[in-house]
C-alpha cells in the first residue's frame, strides 16, 4: 500500500491501517508531495485533494499492480471486482519464471 497524502500519514498511521492485513503487506509513504505526484503519473493513477481544509480527502482510483522482484512492472488489475484467480494465476507464473527463467 502506498500512501498518497505524506503530510498527513506517518510511517506510525500507516503501520496502524495494515496491521490487520497479512504480514507480507508494506506501507509506504514518500517524504514530499511532489514525489507521490511524480510516482502516480508513472504508474498512471489519478488522484486529488477534495479541498485544503483541515478535513479534507484523498480521492484516487484504486488500481493493484504486480511488480516483479525487479521493480518492474507487470500488469495492472483494475475495476470494482477484480479477479482473484486471474491475480493469483499471474503471481504463479511470475514466481515460476523468476525461480526458473529458462524453462519458460
Amino acid at each position: 500500500m502506498i500512501s498518497l497524502d505524506p503530510a498527513r500519514d506517518s510511517a506510525e498511521l500507516l503501520a496502524q491501517r495494515i496491521d490487520g492485513l497479512d504480514p507480507r503487506f508494506i506501507g509506504l509513504r514518500a517524504e514530499s508531495t511532489h514525489a507521490i505526484q511524480q510516482l502516480a503519473l508513472a504508474y498512471k493513477v489519478p488522484f486529488y485533494q477534495t479541498s485544503q481544509a483541515t478535513e479534507y480527502e484523498i480521492n484516487h482510483a484504486g488500481f493493484v499492480f504486480l511488480i516483479d522482484k525487479n521493480g518492474q512492472w507487470r500488469r495492472t488489475y483494475t475495476g470494482r471486482f477484480l479477479d482473484y484467480t486471474k491475480m493469483q494465476q499471474d503471481l504463479t507464473t511470475l514466481r515460476l519464471e523468476q525461480t526458473n527463467p529458462n524453462k519458460i
